[in-house]
């Protein structure tokens, strides 16, 4: 009998670990229409979610990536029923429930505005009074909200506030000028010498895979994530990535 107990107490140890670590192992990402970084109409949903995925494979994850509106999945992984969202810059007060791995991407940001008057970005202030055209969700609705000179105009996706910027709706927009050229060259081919950025950029942007603190396990999949990048840029996966989605 006692035999049989310590059988039963050996089974226990050798296979619940492993059911458990199986079933944490399985993670969702959320990301948004973000061309080129993410988007439902990507091959592998984008340059940048290809690279989480191929990443954190790399260390034994099964990921699924879910593309949604900007802030349906920024609240959704705030609140833990997501495990991480695709291309989100550094606040702090996104500290507070996401967790910022090493790896970033740099994206430079900038105002566009319609081409003909020539003008030079110097400061916030310097544009008003204005429209300002930001994807729903932005942390620049919070950063522009008390200057009273300037309006902003959320839309759910990068591509609506093109197609508004070039049909006049509003006198700036405020985008990474990688998702701009993109989707100007793939969608509205006819206009792009319509638009223009304002010289020099805004900001330089870092553009994050985040982890939601909601997840007990978040700094484990973190880590792992930084150690799959490592691998895939060590053994050619991360440059493949990069030329097969036409990233330079």
């Amino acid at each position: 009998m006692v035999r049989k107990v310590w059988i039963m107490v050996l089974l226990l140890i050798v296979f619940l670990p492993i059911s458990t670590i199986a079933e944490q192992k399985k993670i969702v990402i959320l990301g948004t229409d973000w061309e080129p970084y993410t988007g439902g109409n990507l091959p592998e949903n984008g340059f940048f979610s290809e690279i989480a995925v191929k990443s954190l494979e790399k260390r034994g994850y099964k990921v699924e990536v879910k593309i949604v509106p900007w802030k349906r999945a920024l609240e959704t992984t705030k609140l833990g029923n997501s495990d991480g969202l695709l291309g989100a810059s550094f606040t702090e007060e996104r500290t507070k429930f996401f967790h910022y791995p090493k790896y970033y991407w740099e994206s430079a940001s900038h105002f566009f505005m319609k081409r003909g008057k020539q003008k030079n970005f110097t400061t916030i202030e310097a544009l008003c009074p204005a429209t300002i055209g930001i994807l729903a969700g932005s942390f620049y609705e919070e950063r522009f909200k008390k200057i009273e000179c300037i309006k902003l105009d959320p839309a759910p996706s990068v591509n609506l506030n093109i197609r508004k910027l070039i049909g006049g709706r509003f006198d700036y927009l405020l985008e990474s000028k990688d998702s701009v050229n993109y989707i100007m060259k793939k969608e509205f081919p006819s206009e792009i010498d319509s638009i223009q950025p304002l010289l020099p950029p805004y900001e330089i942007d870092r553009i994050f895979l985040v982890f939601s603190k909601k997840n007990p396990n978040y700094q484990q999949i973190s880590d792992d994530f930084d150690k799959g990048v490592k691998m895939i840029q060590e053994n050619g996966t991360y440059e493949e990535i990069l030329k097969k989605h036409g990233i330079h």
